[in-house]
This record gives structure tokens, sequence and C-alpha cells, in this order.
């Protein structure tokens, strides 16, 4: 039975011995913490929340699909009860009790990953129906159950596809079997190839939710303008006005209308907010992969036997700032990857902050100026309907 701190000949790895035992570290704390953290979110939208919309279904989705990324890299633990056989080159089975462990994190990883990208990009493109008042697939209760299994089958496929082909990739190149592919991190992930072609997906799918998120903040800025325009006509005619109740009328007016613009701003910042974590978060994790896929596969694939790591050794010797950078990205990639449920639950709490104390309500509020008097009059006003505005315009 092995360590679960797998830290055994660690200079031997050469891409990172420095940082191994700061990248099992943080795993080891990162990974509970944002497994703990997105149950108590599922937890408490499922049962103090009384009317779920589809928005609240996709989240729930969203936090679930993380969930099970967390449960990839726990099932690290498991591995250290069976036999390390990553030393022996010699070895040619790649379904060890390792390897079989390896292929699951990878299998749910992949799941995760897909059911996360779709969910993220049908919340994206609903919440643009819904601004905008366009009756589409999504308007029909039937179409959003089939949207949201088309997710969960489609994620089911990719990730047995991903994992067919690298089953079959790695049966004709043993050197990079399954049970070596945790040496630098705390669980496993795609061969080269295959992970490239992932990247690919997921970036395709991040560019298409980012185009619609553009649009809906496009849109939500000519609301913003639709409303200052009404502000100006109000402060305009209080100057012409000399009837008290008059005056008072207007007065209740104006302050409807800046407690409605304020709601705006809200919404266009939560509209925003997601879509700028999600491209900064994935861009961090692929200057990774990015050294890894592209400058690693050289000493992977070509492993020889008979000279180990050698090869691996002399370029790092050679080239000090390439380890350097390589270790530092593997740290922040770590860090990223650990933290993910945390920063993907902070992303998409925002939508159901009636639940969660109205943290972000209170945050942004100031820097807005100016308050709704309730709670309830800020629902009223976050319901109101935005594009009978913009046809008013």
């Amino acid at each position: 039975m092995g360590s679960i701190i797998d830290l055994k000949q660690m200079d031997d790895a050469y891409r990172c011995n420095s940082v191994k035992s700061t990248v099992i570290y943080t795993t080891l704390i990162g990974v509970p913490l944002s497994l703990v953290f997105l149950i108590f979110l599922i937890f408490r939208i499922i049962f103090m929340k009384k009317n779920k919309t589809f928005l609240t279904y996709l989240i729930l989705l969203i936090f679930s699909s993380e969930i099970i990324e967390c449960l990839s890299k726990i099932l690290q633990l498991i591995k250290y009860s069976f036999e390390d056989k990553r030393d022996d080159k010699s070895f040619t089975d790649f379904d060890t009790e390792r390897g079989i462990i390896c292929q699951i994190q990878i299998a749910l990883a992949l799941f995760s990953d897909f059911s996360s990208f779709l969910s993220i990009l049908l919340f994206t493109l609903n919440r643009y129906e819904d601004l905008r008042n366009i009756e589409k697939f999504l308007d029909k209760d039937r179409n959003r159950i089939l949207s949201v299994l088309f997710i969960i089958c489609i994620s089911i496929i990719m990730s047995i596809e991903f994992l067919f082909f690298d089953r079959k990739y790695s049966s004709t190149n043993i050197s990079y079997r399954f049970d070596v592919r945790d040496r630098c991190t705390y669980g496993c992930w795609l061969s080269h190839l295959q992970s490239i072609i992932f990247s690919g997906f997921y970036w395709i799918i991040i560019i298409i939710n980012t185009i619609f998120a553009c649009k809906t903040n496009y849109y939500l800025k000519s609301l913003l303008n639709v409303q200052n325009e009404k502000d100006d006509n109000n402060n305009d005619n209080s100057n012409e006005i000399d009837n008290d109740n008059a005056q008072n009328e207007l007065d209740d007016e104006k302050n409807i209308e800046k407690k409605r613009l304020v709601e705006l701003n809200l919404l266009r910042i939560k509209c925003i907010l997601y879509p700028i974590i999600l491209i900064i978060f994935w861009l961090l994790i692929s200057i990774y992969r990015i050294f890894d896929d592209f400058i690693m596969v050289e000493f992977d694939q070509g492993f020889d036997p008979n000279k180990g790591t050698d090869k691996e050794k002399e370029y790092f010797n050679k080239n000090t700032l390439m380890k350097i950078l390589v270790q530092c990205f593997l740290v922040i990639y770590t860090i990223l990857s650990s933290l993910r449920g945390i920063i993907y639950g902070l992303s998409f709490i925002v939508f159901e902050e009636e639940l969660f104390y109205d943290f972000f309500r209170k945050i942004m509020m100031p820097r807005l100026h100016t308050y709704p008097e309730t709670k309830e009059q800020g629902k009223l006003l976050s319901t109101t309907n935005y594009s009978a505005m913009s046809e008013n315009k």
C-alpha cells in the first residue's frame, strides 16, 4: 500500500520535482473545500427555494457536474491501496488496478467538463431569450427537459468516446500508459493528442458562449441607455411642474426609474461576470496544457526504457527557464482546478442571490449609488419586462 502523499522518487519527475509536494497538498485541501461548498449550495437551493425556474435547474446541473469533477480527483486516494507498477518500464498491460482507476478518473472528468460547458451555454442562451422575450425552442417545458437530457447523454457519449480512443492510443504507446499519468498531478488526464482535440471542443463552446454573452450585454446596455433617457426626461419635467401633487407623483416615478436603473446595472454585471471568469479560468488552465501537450509529448511518447528519464532530465537541465515556467504554470493549474467548484459556485449563485444573503447586492449597491427600498421592491423591479422597454425606445 502506497502513501497517499505519493512523494517517493520525487526527484525523478524532472518536470515537477520542485513543486510536486505543493501540487499534492493543494489538491488535498482545495478539492474537499470545493466539494463541501458545492454540496452546501445545492442543498440550500433545493430546500430553500420553492419556485424553481429553468435557470435554477441549470445552475443545479452545473454544480452537480462540478461535484463529479471533485469526485474524480478524490478517487486518487483509492489508488494507493494497490501496488505501484509505474517504475516497471517493461510492463505492457495498461489495465493495472491503478490504470483502471485512472481511466475512471478521466471518464468522470470528461463528463464533468462536457456537462458544465454545455449547461453554461444553455444557461446563456436561455438568459438571452428571456431578456429579449423571444419565443424560442427553450420556451416549452418539454424542450427544456429534452435539452437537459441531451446534455447529460451527449456528455456520457463524448466521455466514453474520448476514453475509447485514448485506450486505443495507449495500446500502441505503452510508455504513456494510464498508471504513469499522475506522476506530476493528483489525478489522470487524457493523452496529449486527445487532450489537444478536447481543448478544441471546449474553446469552441466557450467562444459560442461568449458571443451570446456579448449579445446579452449589448442588449442590456441599450436598455440602460433607454432608462437613462427616461431619467433625464423626468429631471427636465420636474423643473416645469408647480403643482405639489404632480411633483410628488413625478418624484415617485423618478425613484422607481432610478431603482429600475440599478436593477438593470446589477443584471448586466451578473451577465458579464461569469463569461469573464470562464474565459480567464480556462485560458490559465490552457497555458499549462499547452506546455504539457506540445512540449512534454516528446518525452512521453518517445520513452526509452533503457535510458529512463535521462532525456527529460537533460532537456530541463539545459532549459532552466522552461523548467521554471512549466512548474509555475503547473502550480497555477493545480490551484485553479482544485478550487474550480468554488469558482463556478461563486460565479452562478449571484443569480440566486436571495438564497445567499444578498452578498452580491450588498457589495455592488454602494457602487451604483442608489438602493431599492426593500428586498421585495428589488425583486419586483428585477422582473420588469425589459423587452417592452426596448420597444419603447
